[in-house]
């Protein structure tokens, strides 16, 4: 996999049920073959790198997107998360059985950011209504 591939769970993870999409943000190597693997951010927010074995384990290659990102720390992909920066790479891959699975994720996630970062409830309220437009609106 590299930066930009977009998978889904076959396992529940970081608070993620069974087929929600992550996008990679960094390929790593620890300067061990068996320990290189990958990092991936999910539809929560929440992330975590995953080597070779686990990535057979736990997540399914949907396709490779056109993401440039440069991975730095995480306290900038945590703001570039809640920009948006990878919004449309978590929504793209889901079929429309996924599409519900998704806007939930999103919600549970705004739930817990109302009362700390309201205006960050406001971006995830935004980008539910604007997938449910998308996929279910004509």
């Amino acid at each position: 996999m590299k930066i930009g591939s977009v998978v889904t769970l076959l396992k529940p993870c970081l608070g993620n049920p069974v087929g929600t999409v992550g996008v990679c943000y960094e390929v790593y190597s620890l300067g061990i073959t068996d320990q290189d693997g990958c990092s991936f951010i999910f539809a929560n927010g929440n992330y975590d790198g995953f080597s070779k074995e686990d990535q057979e384990l736990f997540l399914k290659h949907e396709y490779d997107s056109s993401l440039v990102y440069n991975f730095t720390n995480v306290m900038k992909l945590s703001q570039d998360f809640k920009k948006g920066v990878f919004s449309s790479y978590l929504l793209l891959a889901a079929p429309e059985d996924k599409i519900v699975q998704q806007v939930l994720v999103l919600l549970d996630a705004t739930l817990k950011d109302v009362d700390n970062r309201p205006w960050s409830a406001k971006q995830r309220i935004t980008q539910a209504k604007e997938l449910l437009r998308k996929h279910f609106i004509a």
